[in-house]
């Protein structure tokens, strides 16, 4: 597998806010593959094997633990870091190379359909992920930025997070140039994460590109990261 490569650059740090809406231009996608500003338009250059969350392999999923630099994710319990939000104490540290994006990633949130089958899944909700270097998913209301509602997720269940790392493809003049990618880390939770269908090692980065789909516990929900 080739490295996964961001054509976004690193900005500056900062930001904590997070919004959920509608897509900017003629109204949210019907389906998962429908047109203008929905997520089929950003598919165009990734392989039919990754798109809508169909499973990888095993060398995959390794290589993208290669691609973390050997950095794990920091969890900390020590109140004295200050680390605390609502007066608990935070699962996640950020790392020390976390910054903010300049590419407006989204990720849109699908439902199956009752019984299963072909039929395209519903798109109820699309999140704006972009204004923060990092994204606390759970079902605690209280210190989650993106709250996911369903029993087997936990309070603090992973993170999304961007970080500055240097630049690996084969772009001319690149060399030594760092940049932006989104990475996604479980915070040991009870259920797990999965990436593309396969369960992820808790507290681990793992890098993500558009088209990823994230299932967070037992949830059916779809989470598929897309640009703007």
């Amino acid at each position: 597998m080739s490295k996964r490569s961001s054509d976004s650059t690193y900005g500056p740090g900062g930001g904590s806010s997070f919004a959920s809406g509608a897509p900017a231009s003629s109204g949210p996608p019907k389906k998962r593959r429908g047109g203008g500003d929905d997520p089929a338009d950003a598919l165009a250059d990734v392989p039919e094997s990754e798109r809508w969350g169909k499973k990888v392999d095993g060398p995959e999923v390794e290589n993208k633990e290669e691609e973390n630099y050997g950095l794990s994710g920091a969890l900390t319990k020590d109140a004295s870091t200050g680390n605390t939000k609502n007066g608990v104490v935070l699962k996640y540290s950020p790392p020390g190379n976390q910054v903010l994006p300049t590419t407006k990633w989204r990720l849109y949130v699908f439902k199956p359909k009752p019984g299963g089958g072909e039929e395209e899944p519903d798109l109820i909700d699309t999140l704006h992920i972009h204004r923060s270097p990092h994204f606390l998913i759970g079902s605690d209301p209280d210190l989650a930025d993106v709250v996911a509602e369903h029993a087997s997720i936990s309070g603090q269940h992973a993170v999304i997070q961007y970080r500055q790392v240097p630049y690996t493809g084969p772009r001319e003049g690149m060399a030594g140039a760092l940049v932006c990618k989104p990475y996604v880390i479980d915070l040991d939770s009870r259920n797990g994460t999965q990436l593309n269908g396969v369960r992820l090692e808790p507290k681990r980065y793992y890098e993500m590109r558009k088209g990823d789909m994230l299932l967070f516990g037992a949830s059916t929900r779809e989470y598929v990261l897309m640009k703007a």
